[in-house]
């Protein structure tokens, strides 16, 4: 043997012994080397008759042996192949053999013009990816069942709650049984009960990463006072000094998700009140600006039981608490706070606690600020000539939270001042002063007007005469800036808050008893004849005329035969559900060419999907359950004044030709004399023939096949002319002209911005023809 030729050999034993199989092309196209394994691979001839082949025949070998369900890709992959090697560019494809096996080919050309090919089996691989897609689609699945039976179970468990619970509202304002012990703690628990399903639910739906955030415009400043307003009256109860500072530098408005935010502040003060133990105990809320870093910084510190270090560990993990003994005396899930930080990660911010044992916690959570569009930036006046003396410590400190943005001067003072000079204003707590009638009346009128009696909006501590009334839990900075009247100041009151003249605004309950609609009619929708029971006596309250439906189908009946001026539906319902009952009724609106009246969803479903399907369909807000009888006054407060608008103004003498859906008159004519029987046959095969007609037109749309759109639209166009639907043949005019003119980048440009008005007429000649002849 030649000593040249041991390393060849060696080179053909290595190759026939790796697990790919291998071939080598020579610069002139034929075959020069093959490993044993390639014949494994490709079975059916010996290496000595491959060896020399031209290279197309090897090809042709080689795509004959593909799996037969690929029997169709043979001469494309064939052709492939034979123009990357006619390039001299290298190759990458996968296919399957017809023993089941999954081959990859892989191929670089070499500096002398020859060619390395591999063929390796990823069988294995592929069939990984098979388990792995097969565990995915069952993954998806099990949380599609899992989310569908979340969404039932909330259903069946709270439509009964919430029914007990509104009935438990209308207890309250009874005057019989309003004020029986029995029925104030069933209420507290039923509300304690709906806020544990509640979080159960919610922590469901983010662990299966359901849930998504919905920013809207809100005014920080305002939805923060609303909030500790709301937890006035229990911090009263439990004597808790309950402190609110919102930085005066914040933007007006800003665009964040206020139903979460909302949810992550109450959970923490909800916390901070229920774990105390202190003899004086204090709870703050602290909205701080970084303007530099464009973040808001939430602080909510008490001076409660503390947590040790050891427990911080394990707070923010889902069904957890800091300790059992905490468990067995206050109680709860342990869901809050791992939920208010999965908020916080949603919403690209932190969730932090720092705390002592024994001496109270802090948590303090962080998002960044984008500004609304329609922020104000009013410069924040300067107070500088102004003296506020106070004689209530709690409402004094949070004076001096406040002194250093507008430079006014704070004094505490213990006894009344008299007189009141020029440039003071005093801030009084009636409790705090035994002879402060006397020295009210002893004051000018002039002085008056310089005096704020302190009260809380949830006690009956307001003042009741020409006094002004300032609040202290919280102190809303709106009123304050008020009772210091001047232009500057009320510039920045009325961009920064609502002022305390709409109480309302501020989350005030007003009594429902001052609310009278008798003059107003409404159609309520429910399937559940408890929650039927509590709108019949809550509306009965309002002084509603309304009809009860228990059903969507006699719900369209009632709504064609009479106007209502609001509509209250239910949304998880059999036959259809609340967005689609609203569809069909805007649609007999049109068709009726009435007024359109308020319709509200109410619902315990609060996931993104509901809300967007019910406003898409035309409803003009979604309530959520329990829906109480101050509740209701409001959205029919809302109403009222709505329609009044609306009655206010004058009814145009005649109506733009594409208001109306469609006349059948129209038909009649081109049809001549025909009876009813047969010109409901006709539109019967009418709608047969229009489904397929649009769903033609849509999946046109998909595979932009213009040609094919424009003669679809053309055809559309005649045939609503038939029955006179001149809304839908303009814009089909519209799409057709789209798609005979300019370029083909034009045309989809231009069709995908006519086609949402297309298929909004559409869907609306769809709805009103089924109302009438399916």
């Amino acid at each position: 043997m030649k000593k040249n030729d041991i390393p060849a050999q060696q080179f053909v034993h290595a190759m026939d012994h790796i697990t790919d199989a291998v071939v080598i092309i020579s610069p002139q196209g034929f075959v020069s080397f093959i490993n044993d394994k390639f014949i494994s691979f490709f079975p059916g001839r010996e290496k000595h008759e491959l060896m020399n082949q031209n290279i197309k025949f090897l090809v042709c070998y080689i795509v004959e042996r593909i799996h037969d369900s690929e029997t169709r890709s043979r001469p494309a992959l064939q052709r492939f192949i034979c123009n990357k090697i006619s390039s001299s560019t290298a190759i990458s494809v996968d296919f399957q053999k017809q023993d089941g096996r999954h081959v990859k080919y892989t191929d670089q050309g070499l500096a002398d013009g020859s060619r390395v090919g591999i063929f390796s089996d990823e069988s294995a691989i592929s069939a990984l990816h098979k388990q792995f897609e097969t565990a995915c689609d069952e993954a998806e699945k099990l949380s599609q069942a899992k989310s569908a039976f979340m969404a039932a179970m909330s259903h069946e468990v709270k439509t009964p709650l919430n029914a007990i619970i509104s009935m438990l509202d209308l207890c309250s304002l009874d005057d019989y049984i309003g004020n029986n012990e029995y029925i104030q703690r069933i209420q507290k628990n039923a509300d304690n009960l709906l806020g544990l399903i509640n979080n159960v639910l919610d922590f469901t739906k983010i662990e299966a990463n359901k849930v998504t955030l919905s920013p809207t415009s809100c005014n920080i400043r305002t939805l923060c006072e609303n909030i500790i307003e709301s937890f006035s009256a229990s911090a009263l109860k439990q004597h808790t000094q309950l402190t609110l500072f919102v930085d005066p530098r914040l933007p007006t408005e800003i665009e964040v998700d206020d139903i979460r935010l909302r949810q992550v502040l109450n959970n923490l003060i909800s916390n901070g009140l229920k774990f105390t133990n202190a003899s004086h105990p204090k709870l703050s809320l602290f909205i701080r600006y970084h303007q530099h870093e464009k973040r808001i910084e939430c602080c909510v510190q008490d001076n409660g039981i503390g947590i040790s270090e050891e427990q911080q560990k394990y707070i923010f993990a889902g069904f957890e608490q800091a300790s059992t003994d905490i468990h067995r005396k206050f109680g709860g899930t342990g869901l809050g706070l791992s939920i208010c930080q999965k908020i916080s990660w949603l919403m690209n911010g932190s969730l932090k606690v720092d705390s002592v044992l024994n001496k109270g916690t802090k948590f303090t959570f962080s998002f960044p600020c984008i500004e609304s569009s329609i922020a104000e930036s009013p410069a924040l006046p300067n107070l500088q000539d102004k003296l506020i003396l106070c004689n209530d410590p709690s409402l004094f400190k949070c004076l001096n939270l406040y002194r250093p943005f507008f430079r006014f001067q704070t004094r505490f003072c213990a006894e009344l001042p008299e007189p009141l000079n020029d440039n003071e204003f005093i801030c009084v707590s009636p409790s705090n002063s035994a002879n402060y009638q006397d020295w009210l009346e002893q004051l000018s009128h002039d002085s008056r007007k310089r005096v704020s009696q302190i009260g809380n909006a949830s006690s009956d501590t307001r003042p009741k005469s020409d006094i002004y009334s300032l609040s202290s839990m919280p102190l809303r900075l709106g009123e304050l800036l008020d009772f210091l009247s001047s232009e500057q100041t009320q510039a920045f009151s009325k961009a920064s808050s609502n002022t305390s003249s709409n109480k309302q605004q501020h989350g005030v309950a007003q009594d429902p008893d001052t609310f009278f609609f008798d003059d107003m009619t409404a159609l309520v929708v429910e399937d559940n004849k408890d929650n039927m029971f509590v709108f019949e006596r809550q509306l009965q309250r309002l002084n509603v005329s309304a009809d009860f439906v228990l059903s969507p189908d006699e719900a369209i009946t009632r709504f064609k035969e009479q106007n209502y001026d609001v509509v209250l539906s239910d949304f998880q319902m059999p036959q259809l559900n609340g967005a689609q009952l609203i569809r069909r009724l805007r649609a007999i609106e049109q068709l009726q060419h009435r007024h359109a009246c308020q319709m509200f969803i109410v619902t315990a479903d609060k996931t993104q999907s509901c809300f967007d399907d019910c406003l898409a369909a035309g409803a003009n807000e979604v309530v959520m359950k329990p829906l109480t009888l101050s509740s209701l006054s409001s959205l029919f407060e809302t109403a009222q004044f709505l329609l009044r608008d609306i009655h206010e103004t004058k009814v145009p003498a005649s109506q733009s030709r594409d208001d109306i859906i469609y006349q059948i008159d129209v038909l009649k004519d081109i049809l001549g004399s025909v009876s009813e029987q047969e010109l409901k046959d006709f539109m019967a095969q009418y709608l047969i023939n229009f489904a397929t007609a649009t769903d033609s037109l849509s999946a046109a749309i998909s595979q932009a096949d213009w040609k094919k759109v424009g003669g679809l639209a053309h055809s559309l166009k005649s045939s609503s002319l038939i029955i006179g639907a001149q809304g839908l043949s303009r814009v089909c005019v519209e799409l057709e002209n789209a798609c005979n003119e300019g370029a083909s980048a034009q045309k989809e440009h231009s069709v995908h911005t006519i086609w949402p008005a297309v298929q909004t007429q559409i869907t609306t000649l769809r709805d009103a023809l089924r109302l009438n002849y399916e």
